[in-house]
């Protein structure tokens, strides 16, 4: 899930950046054209549920804003403010009028669709417009661009010519789409009774294939918009996935009260480590040991007797058997007609696949407790913008068996420092170890001149007292000198007091005394050497060669 939400946040990054550079409206085509050739690949909008690319743009309303005029779509950057002032540089370039003569497309045009097809705005114009009247093929495009003023490119689709497209073209009457519809929701039945204790949304498209032998003609938003009497959506976790379940299942899930916050100072044991970022800690207490007292007490010690039907639809509370004792848990997942179940932990936050037949109905009486586990981030070292992909496996052997100190930092957030009995910080020790990816790299630009890169977030930024020295101005001054210029590149405005996380990834570069700094995005530092006419050519040429090779392996 995380992966899926991580490459939605990459996808919509990429969009924006190719409208925001393009001087007005651009075209749909235009943008899926330029998507490919930026990122290698198509645009995934079926990864994320959605039949067809229009759609899923109209679903990016932070991000795009979408336009049709007649059966053309217009696609316009929804524009934040700190990105107001690239519009404003892009909007003056000038504009090379460059119209199209012909309304037939170019005589050969790659094809990207894996598979020909129309999308259903095309293809309902086709039939519109071959229903009106007859006329030759070779008259059609032009028939259609004086009808919808857009031309029609089917080579675009995937069709080796408009001869091969109206030959796959199906005309159907009221009738057959009516039929059409009706296997549509038999299909949707016939997935939702295989899965009677619910299905994840994300699932659905797989879980149709396998058993339909076919994936899904549309989006399953759209299913669910198209279709709302046969489902009951779900989402029983806040922060998790939805969960679609038959219209006729009206049952309640339960649920744990929430957990209690952790105090500013505890003693705490870790229980499950997924990554520094995700570290899974419990308290000393009895409430805990009483309660697995109980529920083996309750349950028993032969978890393969069977003890009442187990309702396994994901989210639903379940009790685990797992390493000799009985532990609360939520069901994740678990597939059709197999007897594994994937269980997340409440009170030790560990997602483990467990046997069905050792789990149980949680009884109500184990529902009072809070989750007895609390997820906390380690606080990264000053100057650390990340972890090492290996310092999860060290953190594992340094908590092993162990109590620790716990000193949450910000409760919203569930930063903290874990301290061992011999008063060390186990982020300090992991820092130690080069186990963490440092925030700054310095980059030698000539034998007497180099610079440190900051890299905060996805950007990456110079002091301005380095651009300072390398256009050979005095001391802080590159800001006040390229606006008496009339130079305006963005700059970053950071103050001690205000920015307190961006502040320790610079901190360790600057003397105890500065409160204040300004940083310059690191690829304007070529731009502004070449606007500036600096006489060494091969000065600057090195400089966008060594910044470059920083931004490729960093």
């Amino acid at each position: 899930m995380a992966d899926l939400l991580k490459d939605f946040a990459d996808v919509k990054c990429v969009i924006r950046a190719l409208l925001v550079v393009n001087n007005g409206p651009m075209p749909y085509l235009s943008l899926i054209k330029q998507y490919q050739a930026q990122e290698g690949r198509a645009l995934p909008y079926r990864r994320f549920g959605y039949a067809d690319c229009v759609s899923f743009l109209e679903s990016l309303t932070d991000t795009v804003h979408v336009k049709r005029n007649g059966n053309d779509v217009f696609l316009t950057a929804k524009i934040e403010e700190n990105l107001r002032h690239v519009q404003t540089l892009v909007q003056a370039q000038k504009v090379r009028e460059d119209r199209p003569t012909s309304t037939s497309p170019p005589a050969k045009v790659r094809v990207r669709a894996s598979a020909p097809q129309l999308p259903a705005f095309v293809e309902e114009n086709l039939l519109q417009l071959m229903g009106e009247k007859c006329t030759n093929v070779r008259a059609l495009r032009d028939v259609y661009f004086r009808r919808f003023g857009t031309s029609l490119n089917v080579e675009h689709y995937g069709f080796a010519s408009l001869d091969d497209c109206l030959a796959r073209l199906q005309i159907r009457s009221p009738a057959e789409k009516e039929l059409e519809d009706n296997r549509v929701q038999d299909d949707i039945v016939a997935v939702l009774e295989q899965y009677p204790e619910g299905l994840y949304m994300s699932h659905f498209a797989e879980a149709s294939a396998r058993l339909l032998g076919r994936p899904l003609t549309e989006g399953i938003m759209h299913l669910v918009r198209r279709c709302p009497s046969l489902f009951r959506v779900e989402r029983r976790d806040p922060k998790g996935d939805f969960i679609l379940l038959p219209a006729t299942d009206v049952e309640s899930p339960q649920s744990l009260p929430p957990a209690s916050p952790l105090p500013t100072q505890s003693r705490v044991r870790v229980s499950h480590v997924r990554s520094p970022s995700e570290i899974s800690v419990q308290q000393q207490s009895e409430a805990l040991r009483d309660l697995t007292k109980a529920m083996n007490k309750f349950y028993g010690m032969t978890p393969n007797k069977p003890s009442g039907p187990l309702n396994a639809s994901p989210g639903r509370l379940c009790a685990a058997f797992l390493e000799e004792s009985w532990l609360r848990g939520r069901v994740f997942a678990y597939l059709v007609g197999d007897t594994i179940v994937e269980v997340d932990l409440l009170d030790t936050g560990e997602r483990r696949w467990i046997e069905r037949r050792h789990l149980r109905p949680l009884a109500p009486r184990f529902t009072d407790l809070p989750a007895q586990c609390t997820m906390i981030q380690l606080e990264l070292p000053a100057g650390v913008c990340a972890w090492s992909k290996t310092a999860g496996e060290r953190l594992r052997e340094m908590v092993q068996d162990c109590w620790l100190t716990c000193n949450v930092l910000d409760e919203e957030g569930a930063r903290a420092q874990l301290v061992n009995d011999y008063g060390k910080s186990l982020s300090a020790l992991l820092d130690a170890e080069r186990l963490c990816v440092r925030a700054s790299r310095h980059v030698q630009i000539t034998s007497t001149f180099g610079l440190h890169v900051v890299r905060l977030g996805a950007r990456r930024y110079i002091f301005s007292f380095d651009l300072s020295g390398l256009l050979g101005w005095p001391a802080n001054r590159a800001l006040e000198e390229l606006e008496r210029r009339g130079i305006r590149f963005e700059v970053l405005h950071l103050r001690r007091d205000r920015d307190e996380a961006s502040w320790r990834l610079v901190a360790p570069l600057l003397p105890e005394d500065v409160d204040m700094v300004y940083l310059f995005p690191a690829e304007n530092i070529v731009d502004a050497v070449n606007v500036l006419g600096y006489p060494e050519i091969e000065l600057s040429v090195e400089m966008r060669r060594k910044l470059s090779r920083v931004a490729d392996d960093w």
